[in-house]
């Protein structure tokens, strides 16, 4: 307890405005100290280690909020002026949360998407004519290069 209450102590100083700036081993060592105060006693029930880490929180002097801060100011000034309406386009969607939901996709997903369809289409034709050729009755039968033939043309 008393290690920590020096350490603390050492490194609050109250601050005047023209020495407001903490080295970096100096918020290392206060980080610490806080944290390290916050431990004291943490298992005990008894008053002394409730008593010792008030104690040392009250050595770190942490001081009113500077007054250099904005208050009261407003965010972003003029985004909230004008109220919110919903897009023509997207009023005719809203019937349908998977149309609204395409409708806000990026067009650079779209074309992915369109890519990948067709690659994954490219790459079942051969499976899928071998499913239909063997599918199909007697009386008209295409063979399975006619049926890969096609599933391309169907899938370009």
């Amino acid at each position: 307890m008393a290690k920590i209450s020096k350490t603390i102590q050492s490194l609050c100083v109250v601050s005047t405005d023209d020495d407001d700036e903490l080295s970096d081993s100096d918020a290392v060592q206060m980080d610490q100290a806080f944290i390290d105060s916050l431990l004291l006693g943490s298992g005990e029930l008894t008053d002394k280690p409730k008593k010792e880490r008030k104690d040392a929180l009250r050595a770190t002097q942490w001081t009113e909020a500077s007054a250099a801060f904005e208050v009261g100011g407003t965010a972003y000034a003029g985004m909230t002026n004008a109220l919110a309406h919903h897009v023509a386009e997207l009023r005719g969607f809203c019937q349908s949360a998977l149309l609204t939901f395409l409708y806000l996709m990026p067009k650079s997903m779209w074309v992915m998407i369109n890519a990948e369809t067709n690659r994954y289409a490219l790459h079942q034709v051969d499976r899928r004519a071998r499913v239909l050729h063997a599918k199909q009755r007697d009386r008209r039968t295409e063979t399975a290069k006619q049926i890969k033939r096609r599933l391309k043309l169907k899938n370009t």
